[in-house]
């Protein structure tokens, strides 16, 4: 009996801490970094004019530009009006995160929702490390059972799967918990913080979320991998791509998408995948002789033979980013297919 006290005690405690780091929670402004938490504030004041929300990594954000877009999709007879939720760093599950968020908000008149398709990237945990703010905001625990599925789909040692759950479970845990959070919901609310991000979100206003490669700050912080590729880097970036067609079956877990079509139905609206025309080739979706059941219609541009101008030189900052003119190349021809997908429904 005395046993079962104690128990019963542990599980109340447990349950009243997790309650009270879940109330908590709902206050904490998301992540600063990467201007996360200035264009989620951004899109909380416009989010019922938004009908197209796009999320995905850095090559949204530069490669994505709202205003052609619409003008784009008006001229063919559609009306929307488009916002660019492009963040830098965001991965598959950081994105799936960010979009059930701005979910969460309720925007009155969202109908399509764009979202980057990247491949699996079972073993990395975030680029700002494993407990930084970030990686504890995306680690939710659908999230979690979501990489440990991708981690156990690749072979490996199970000591090394193991250890790579390990990582994956302590920001998660930390999630639950509000570990390191109190800073966030007492400190950047009320201090100078709180006024530099107003300033900030002033400047994402026109652009509707969309930045440029070429910026002052990009000059400021050029260094080597801000090198502006060449004519024959141009023409390499085209045959890497070309080249890349071995079909990883391993890395074809769609039930996290799955699970993200029905609740971006829910909130009525639909899904949509794009592949951005970067450095990465993505050859599992594109397989001819076994087509993939994706959850959502996929616009893919990473394709050079199909896509040539979007990888000639004028049109590339470097093997990543679009020039500012190829990223307004690309989302005209964006609109193009966007209209004549979502004509065929």
């Amino acid at each position: 009996m005395k046993l079962f006290h104690v128990l019963l005690t542990l599980v109340v405690f447990l349950a009243s801490f997790l309650g009270a780091a879940a109330a908590i929670g709902r206050f904490v402004p998301w992540p600063d970094r990467e201007q996360l938490a200035i264009k989620r504030d951004d899109f909380g004041v416009v989010k019922d004019e938004v009908e197209l929300l796009v999320v995905g990594s850095s090559r949204v954000l530069r490669g994505f530009v709202p205003e052609e877009f619409d003008r784009e999709c008006a001229a063919r007879g559609l009306d929307v009006r488009s916002y660019n939720f492009g963040v830098g760093g965001a991965h598959e599950l950081e994105s799936d995160r960010i979009v059930r968020g701005l979910l969460a908000l309720r925007p009155a008149r969202l109908r399509y929702v764009l979202l980057e398709y990247q491949r699996p990237q079972p073993y990395r945990i975030g680029r700002n490390g494993r407990l930084s703010d970030r990686s504890v905001f995306w680690h939710t625990p659908r999230q979690f059972l979501t990489a440990c599925r991708h981690v156990f789909a690749v072979e490996a040692p199970f000591v090394r799967q193991l250890e790579q759950v390990w990582h994956h479970l302590l920001p998660t845990l930390a999630h639950l918990t509000g570990y390191g959070r109190a800073r966030d919901v007492f400190v950047r609310r009320f201090t100078e913080e709180t006024r530099r991000h107003a300033a900030q979100r002033r400047r994402l206003v026109d652009g509707r979320g969309y930045e440029p490669v070429i910026s002052k700050a990009d000059r400021l912080r050029m260094k080597g991998d801000w090198r502006k590729i060449d004519e024959a880097g141009a023409r390499e970036l085209a045959r890497k791509l070309e080249r890349g067609n071995a079909i990883d079956r391993e890395l074809l877990d769609v039930s996290h998408l799955e699970s993200l079509a029905r609740d971006v139905e829910a909130a009525g609206a639909r899904l949509l995948l794009v592949v951005m025309p970067g450095e990465s080739p993505t050859p599992e979706v594109y397989a001819a002789s076994e087509p993939i059941p994706l959850p959502a219609p996929l616009l893919g541009f990473n394709r050079p033979h199909l896509f040539a101008e979007l990888y000639a030189l004028e049109s590339r900052y470097n093997d990543r980013y679009l020039s500012e003119s190829g990223a307004t190349r690309f989302t005209r021809l964006l609109a193009e297919r966007f209209v004549r997908v979502v004509g065929e429904r």
